[in-house]
């Protein structure tokens, strides 16, 4: 389920890196500024072109599509639907038009650093519109886990770095209810697919 949304936001961060390639160190003095950096560029090349051959060989296989083992409650898809309304509305903005957009986020943030955010949102919404679309507990374990660890991550660094946000705008709180209702989901979800694991196991 993830390669769709890989392709997508690797080859959306490898545009914005060539779009802002001036601001990136590939002639720097210092070797390991470097090798990071070219290290940067190597893993946005080669990773779309390794999910494109991944999902052409998906999409080539002959076998039919599974039925569902587990599919998900009205409720869930309702809100992950929402959640990949939600980045797809902030993200797509972001990445076009950075610009217009720089003001209404909860930190300071430039053209780039801008493009790179919208171009998680556009990426990490096409994972949760696929989920809803997918409606299978079992072929959505490691996208829980993973949706789990991203909102912990995310209000960890919330925690961690309280000052960087402009609490006297309303994006603030929304950004972190927002996060909030991804870890809710995420936790829910592991436990669905941990469940759903083991009584699979006990069959």
């Amino acid at each position: 389920m993830a390669v769709p949304a890989v392709l997508l936001f690797s080859t959306l961060t490898l545009v914005i890196t060539l779009i802002h390639a001036d601001r990136f160190h590939f002639h720097s003095p210092h070797l390991i500024t470097r090798v990071g950096t070219w290290g940067w560029l190597t893993v946005y090349v080669t990773v779309p072109v390794a999910m494109s051959w991944l999902l052409v060989a998906q999409l080539r296989r002959p076998q039919a599509d599974p039925a569902p083992v587990a599919p998900l409650p009205s409720w869930t898809r309702v809100v992950l639907v929402l959640q990949a309304a939600v980045m797809l509305a902030v993200g797509v903005p972001m990445l076009l038009v950075p610009e217009a957009t720089l003001g209404g986020w909860p930190w300071a943030l430039t053209p780039l650093t801008c493009r790179a955010v919208g171009a998680w949102a556009i990426g990490i919404g096409t994972i949760a519109a696929h989920a809803a679309w997918e409606n299978d507990w079992w072929r959505l374990r490691p996208m829980m886990l993973s949706y789990t660890l991203l909102g912990l991550l995310q209000l960890t660094s919330v925690l961690r770095y309280p000052a960087d946000l402009d609490w006297s705008r309303m994006s603030a709180v929304a950004y972190v209810v927002f996060l909030a209702t991804v870890l809710l989901l995420g936790g829910y979800g592991s436990w669905k697919t941990h469940r759903l694991r083991l009584a699979m196991i006990g069959r």
